[in-house]
């Protein structure tokens, strides 16, 4: 078993920067690792599984919170910093998926400080970058134009990115700088980030996907300014960078409108009409019909501008076609977006339920607890009172026990001295004798009786 634990932290563990890109693992390798943990001790090595298990389980709610309750409690009795850390992030891409982004925002920014103490870089970067696209997503969700966190984040990120020498992440950070700078037309620092990404993904490979990305948003940035032979020149060089690659179709047909727009302005409509056509022909299955409803809009404008009536009207229909089937999208998206909202505040009411009645339970138990005390410490004070007044009673029989004893014994020895006295007051014969006789015999009694009471016990 051991063999086979090594083996799977082995494959998902050996790269980090892979993970950080990409943090589910395959099936097969889920599979074997849920085996593996229903025979695993409470160690690291289990913290660690579970992490990459609930890394795949997001589609699965029940499983993932059992797996992340898991995770915290043993990374506290263990007191392992990775694993709490872990379970911040992953909480922070729960609430994500949930769209409750206050509290993604929360679980990430805790994460972050975790994974500081820790000195984990590469899990800094991770967090800043989606810390920035969250706070940069907010700008539209919320209508926050003065929100410049994801500027913050996103500079953080390539600061850090840079130190590790982590060339990937530092385009990404350059490239979502400008992208925030052109949305707020402070085009000269969008031009610069874009030019620096563009170093950066030369110095990887002269030909990469990521090359013609920064190329294509730069030449964006170029037509806005209406610069349009360095906007032509940027867009023709991500065109040819984008043509090398099979999935990179869709940004091929984007900058190809770009490209298209800015022939058009420089009065080239005939080469804008060849490759619109072209393009629209090779992207039938193309579902993005916002960028079709461009396309046709312009082959529309075209058209009108080469006084070809017919054509333009037929092109605007499509237009029209096109943005019905982008609304029904649209509408499709946000009755997903409602249902999602509907199901996340009716788990939210439910849960609100459940405290509450958990707290009620609480309260319940607390009030028998403390019915409890109260009749145990009265039970006590009774059985007391009931012990003192049985040890009084006993004491009381006692002493009238002895009181009884004493009466009778006074009374027996009455009986002898007025047995014994009998015979010599017979005899006497005058009264003064008898009286001297019973005064003597009376200081005798009481000397006698004296003696008695001081022999008997107490």
């Amino acid at each position: 078993m051991k063999k086979k634990l090594l083996i799977c932290l082995l494959i998902t563990f050996n790269n980090q920067i892979l993970l950080a890109q990409n943090p589910f693992v395959y099936s097969s390798q889920t599979d074997s690792l849920e085996k593996i943990l229903i025979k695993m001790p409470a160690s690291i090595d289990r913290i660690k599984t579970l992490i990459l298990l609930s890394r795949n389980s997001f589609d699965k709610p029940e499983k993932i919170t059992a797996k992340l309750k898991e995770i915290k409690d043993l990374s506290e009795k263990l007191k392992y910093p990775q694993g709490l850390a872990e379970h911040a992030y992953l909480s922070g891409i729960v609430t994500y998926v949930q769209k409750n982004y206050s509290e993604t925002s929360t679980h990430w920014n805790s994460a972050y400080l975790q994974f500081e103490t820790i000195k984990d870089t590469l899990a800094m970067i991770r967090l800043s970058l989606k810390l920035g696209e969250l706070h940069s997503s907010w700008r539209y969700r919320y209508d926050d134009k003065n929100n410049t966190k994801n500027i913050v984040f996103h500079k953080r990120a390539y600061h850090l990115a840079k130190s590790k020498k982590d060339k990937f992440a530092m385009i990404t950070a350059l490239s979502r700088l400008a992208h925030t700078y052109e949305e707020k037309n402070k085009f000269d620092s969008s031009i610069y980030f874009y030019n620096e990404s563009i170093k950066i993904a030369k110095s990887i490979n002269e030909i990469n996907p990521v090359l013609g990305d920064s190329y294509g948003n730069l030449g964006g940035v170029y037509l806005n300014q209406r610069k349009l032979n360095l906007a032509l020149h940027n867009l023709v060089k991500a065109d040819s960078i984008y043509s090398l690659y099979n999935n990179t179709k869709e940004s091929l047909f984007n900058i190809r409108f770009n490209q298209c727009q800015t022939l058009f302005l420089m009065g080239n409509s005939k080469k804008a009409y060849e490759i619109l056509t072209k393009s629209l022909e090779q992207n039938k299955e193309n579902k993005d019909f916002n960028v079709k409803e461009k396309y046709y809009e312009l082959l529309a404008e075209i058209a009108e501008k080469n006084n070809d009536l017919k054509q333009s009207i037929e092109y605007h229909k499509l237009v029209m076609i096109a943005k019905d089937s982008a609304f029904n999208n649209q509408d499709i998206i946000k009755f997903q977006e409602w249902e999602t909202k509907y199901e996340s505040e009716k788990k939210e009411a439910e849960n609100k339920i459940l405290n509450q009645q958990k707290l009620i339970s609480e309260q319940k138990t607390e009030l028998y607890l403390l019915l409890l005390v109260i009749g145990l410490i009265s039970l006590i004070i009774a059985s007391a009172l009931s012990y003192s007044l049985w040890k009084s009673n006993i004491k009381s029989k006692k002493i009238e026990v002895k009181l009884q004893n004493l009466i009778k014994f006074r009374e027996k020895l009455m009986l002898i001295i007025a047995h014994d006295l009998r015979g010599p007051l017979a005899s006497f014969k005058d009264s003064d004798s008898i009286s001297e006789t019973l005064i003597f015999s009376s200081s005798l009694l009481v000397s006698v009786v004296k003696e008695v009471v001081i022999l008997l016990p107490c």
